[in-house]
């Protein structure tokens, strides 16, 4: 009956480790569904890898605990093997304890103690097959998965690097051509002001001459008018 017990505790503890392998399985998916999205919004701030890190976290506390149980099966096989052995010793010192040793009885205990050892080899047995049915599959899985998507948020990673980049060139572009039309501004500017002062020195050079112009033509009627007096 013992032997019976451990085995059910055995079948629980797969059962158990399965569900919590569907767990594992169910929050990759749901990173998976959400990764590309989020991590759009977030690129400028961390790596893939360091964005995966992060979100894998509550990942990896389920994981530890599942691939603890292959050797919590071995632990229990064991356990349950000395228990057994305790028993089954206690009852051979009863009988030996006894004035007559019924050897058929004795013949029975040492083949209870012979069958606990049973209880080890079902715990190896439950711990590989958990093992390779159970976690190896998984974490195959899961590396394929997280290699898939860290390929795909480095192309995320990369386009929006290139948009930044277009970004950037866009508004040099415009930096370029409005310094380009403040330079052009200030030099027409410049061109206008230089061609007024050169009106404006043309005029004051032009007026300059007709006032000497005048003042030679007044000197010039004073003489005559003088030279026709004498």
């Amino acid at each position: 009956s013992l032997s019976v017990a451990f085995l059910v505790i055995f079948i629980l503890m797969f059962a158990g480790g399965f569900w919590l392998s569907r767990k594992c399985y169910e929050i990759l998916d749901k990173l998976k569904e959400k990764a590309e999205a989020d991590y759009t919004k977030r690129c400028s701030k961390m790596s893939p890898n360091v964005y995966l890190a992060k979100e894998t976290v509550r990942l990896s506390d389920e994981e530890e605990r599942m691939e603890s149980l292959p050797n919590s099966f071995v632990s229990v096989g064991i356990l349950a093997t000395f228990i057994g052995l305790g028993v089954a010793i206690q009852g051979a010192a009863d009988l030996l304890q006894a004035d007559k040793v019924d050897l058929m009885k004795m013949t029975d205990v040492l083949g209870v103690i012979a069958f606990k050892f049973q209880t080890s080899i079902w715990g190896i047995a439950f711990s590989l097959l958990f093992q390779s049915f159970v976690v190896n599959r998984y974490l195959e899985k899961k590396q394929d998965e997280l290699d898939t998507l860290i390929d795909r948020l480095y192309e995320i990673e990369g386009n929006s690097s290139r948009l930044l980049l277009e970004e950037q060139n866009a508004l040099l572009r415009e930096e370029f051509l409005t310094l380009h039309r403040e330079n052009a501004n200030a030099l027409n500017l410049q061109k206008e002001q230089q061609r007024q002062a050169l009106a404006k020195m043309q005029f004051l050079h032009e007026e300059a001459q007709k006032k000497k112009k005048n003042r030679q033509l007044e000197i010039s009627n004073i003489l005559m008018s003088e030279g026709e007096k004498r």
